[in-house]
């Protein structure tokens, strides 16, 4: 066990100010490790939607479809869009705020961009 004497306040400070240092180093290497998840999750679901998208666009736009037929793609379409809207506002978070919810903290989206 180190020796603790009292009365040593600057071999103190240079601990606080160590473990502080520590911290700030782990600090960043979850926010870099963060942001490398978010780059890859946004490339894999841009990927996604746009294959889908790309799909209902030629449905809606086929001549062979009655209207009728073509509701159920208009409404993915629009579905889609709005994933596209929460993905757009997902890349452009810069920090993390959280959001207290009856289960727990979540991530508050607004306040992080």
């Amino acid at each position: 066990m180190a020796d603790r004497s009292p009365g040593d306040p600057a071999r103190e400070l240079r601990e606080v100010n160590e473990r502080l240092m520590l911290a700030g180093l782990r600090q960043q290497e979850l926010a870099e490790e963060a942001e490398r998840e978010r780059r890859e999750v946004a490339h894999l679901l841009n990927n996604d939607l746009a294959l889908a998208v790309g799909t209902l666009d030629l449905l809606q736009n086929g001549p062979r479809l009655s209207s009728e037929a073509l509701e159920g793609p208009h409404t993915a379409l629009a579905t889609l869009d709005t994933a596209a809207q929460h993905l757009a506002k997902f890349q452009r978070i810069v920090r993390v705020e959280t959001l207290e919810t009856p289960i727990g903290l979540t991530l508050d989206v607004e306040r992080s961009i």
